[in-house]
């Protein structure tokens, strides 16, 4: 199947209003929407009840063909909405929506995605508009360019966003904490709550950082602190053991054998036998 068969965008629009939008009926396509301005829109949902909203965020759209009645959006307080939108169909298109799904599940954040910065989407959205309104049949594979210029750019917003929170401050301040001194004892949930955060959100916080759980990361600097000493101190392995946080020796090879196949020994004897 041709990559552009699997992603095609269908409708790019834009609307600046003051006004109650115009309700909508049931629908089977997917969609990405960006709603800007500075003030308050509410979500009028099918069933008539209102959800207040901050403006600016992105929300998602997807097939929902058992709708019975309409949503829409509302103003608050006659501020200006800036709703932009496309509309994609393929599977690529589905497999999109269903990703970034997954993240607005993951973060809590009901159906909509906040970012402390919407210039890159918003000029990429103009491209498409300019781009959809020439319906040039030679240039349409751009616009399924643009989408996934556009998904890209959301996950880079959400990564620096992430970067700039507190939280992942503080994942950060604990990496280089471990960093500098992987063989102390450190009491996680105790960590967290000097930071004022719980602990289940701490450890996702730590994961998205390093990439790795927490605990993993601590095992890996005191591998790498093991090594180290191995080869370039003349300490006993049991001063060495108790330096990478292993108060016996017993546990300090078998970690040592588990993660290199070798035994604290063999790795001290590897340096003296290694050429010169």
């Amino acid at each position: 199947m041709n990559y552009f068969d699997d992603i095609r965008c269908t409708q790019v629009s834009r609307i600046v209003s003051r006004v109650d939008g115009t309700r909508c009926s049931s629908h089977n396509f997917w969609g990405i929407g960006l709603m800007l301005g500075s003030g308050n829109v509410k979500l009028i949902s099918t069933t008539g009840s209102e959800k207040i909203c901050k403006m600016p965020f992105l929300y998602l759209i997807q097939p929902n063909p058992k709708a019975t009645g309409t949503s829409a959006w509302g103003v608050v307080d006659g501020a200006e909405r800036d709703n932009r939108w496309f509309i994609m169909e393929g599977t690529r298109a589905e497999k999109i929506i269903a990703s970034l799904s997954e993240m607005v599940e993951k973060e809590s954040v009901n159906r909509f995605i906040y970012l402390n910065s919407y210039k890159e989407l918003t000029a990429i959205h103009q491209k498409m508009l300019h781009l959809f309104r020439r319906n040039l049949p030679a240039q349409r594979h751009r616009l399924a360019v643009c989408v996934e210029e556009f998904v890209g750019a959301i996950y880079d917003a959400r990564a620096m966003a992430r970067q700039s929170s507190p939280v992942f401050r503080y994942a950060a301040q604990a990496a280089e904490r471990i960093s500098e001194n992987p063989g102390c004892e450190y009491d996680f949930q105790r960590m967290a709550k000097d930071f004022h955060i719980s602990y289940d959100h701490f450890r996702k916080c730590f994961h998205q950082y390093a990439g790795r759980p927490l605990y993993e990361f601590l095992l890996e600097k005191r591998l790498a602190l093991a090594e180290n000493l191995l080869r370039e101190s003349t300490d006993s392995v049991k001063e060495i053991a108790e330096r990478c946080g292993f108060p016996r020796q017993a546990e300090f090879a078998r970690f040592i054998k588990l993660k290199t196949g070798f035994t604290p020994s063999e790795i001290r004897r590897q340096m003296f036998e290694s050429p010169i």
